[in-house]
């Protein structure tokens, strides 16, 4: 009678830590259980770094390359060819942002994917 009652505690006290580990747990973009061990850190920290580092490369090689271009192809003078080449990089770099705000809002945020 004892061990049966000790059993199931036993059984009890298991459940309750495997529904407490259940949620405090993160789920990944599959809705799996994430582990803190295998997802995220410094692996996948570097490569957003690493791309946002090629990504300002880019941007600034094409403003170098659109500034040359405007001056002496357009023939326009220095200050308005960085004018036009600064206003260019910025709407490039704010448009997405508004699509992407104006769908979510649009579609919700459990859109249809």
């Amino acid at each position: 009678m004892q061990m049966e009652e000790r059993r199931g505690n036993i059984k009890a006290e298991n459940e309750m830590t495997i529904n407490m580990k259940e949620e405090q747990s993160t789920l990944d973009w599959r809705g799996r259980p994430s582990n803190p061990n295998k997802h995220g850190g410094f692996q996948a920290a570097s490569f957003v770094l690493g791309l946002q580092a090629f990504e300002i490369m880019a941007i600034a090689a094409v403003g170098n390359n659109l500034i040359t271009y405007v001056i002496n192809e357009m023939h326009f003078s220095l200050s308005n060819s960085a004018n036009i080449v600064t206003n260019f990089v910025e709407q490039s770099s704010f448009c997405p942002s508004l699509v992407v705000t104006s769908l979510t809002l649009f579609l919700g945020v459990s859109g249809p994917c």
